[in-house]
């Protein structure tokens, strides 16, 4: 089995409500960069690049060259070669973002190859069971924080979510203390 072809799919949709993060301002779309091997057998695996979508895919596009013809199998090789080839160009951020995307492919052709999740390639399960918890708590771009983070909060406790994740780094100040609102309204069990 032989890498026959890399795509890349950029996925974007705008968002019904903007929402703000600590780091970036306003987010009005969501984007994300898709990863497909395709082998000569026809079997592909798919991954997915954490980061901005277009350098991501734009990256990835750099990589595909150095893919094809190569054992989608040996993921080890593949990802070593690809970091040492590319290490002067960043060793994290875009660089690193997109090759997860491509290991994150491989490993799904490999699982699908061999018939089996692949958790059980990487040695088995680690436990039987993971808690979810939620996340959100984006601000928005109008409303009090205070109001709308504490109430959707309590919605995921009341879908009996054990965790909940905030998005904070705005101010240490008001960081705190919508923390303590959050934890008043929800109680010391979430």
């Amino acid at each position: 089995m032989r890498i026959t072809e890399v795509r890349t799919h950029v996925l974007q949709a705008e968002l019904s409500e903007p929402f703000q993060s600590a780091k970036v301002s306003i987010y009005a779309k969501r984007t994300c960069a898709l990863v497909e091997i395709v082998t000569d057998t026809g079997l592909s695996g798919f991954g997915e690049c954490f980061g901005p979508a277009g350098p991501c895919a734009a990256m990835v596009e750099a990589y595909a060259p150095h893919l094809i013809d190569a054992d989608p199998l040996a993921t080890e090789q593949i990802w070593e070669s690809l970091y040492d080839r590319f290490r002067d160009q960043g060793q994290k951020g875009v660089p690193i973002s997109a090759l997860s995307g491509v290991d994150i492919a491989l490993w799904d052709l490999k699982g699908k190859h061999y018939g089996v999740p692949i958790y059980r390639l990487m040695g088995g399960p680690l436990r039987s069971r993971v808690d979810a918890y939620a996340t959100g708590t984006y601000r928005k771009e109008t409303g009090d924080p205070f109001v709308y983070i504490v109430e959707e909060v309590e919605g995921y406790a009341a879908e009996g979510f054990k965790g909940v994740k905030l998005k904070i780094g705005f101010d240490a100040d008001e960081d705190a203390a919508l923390t303590a609102a959050v934890r008043e309204a929800i109680g010391p069990d979430v």
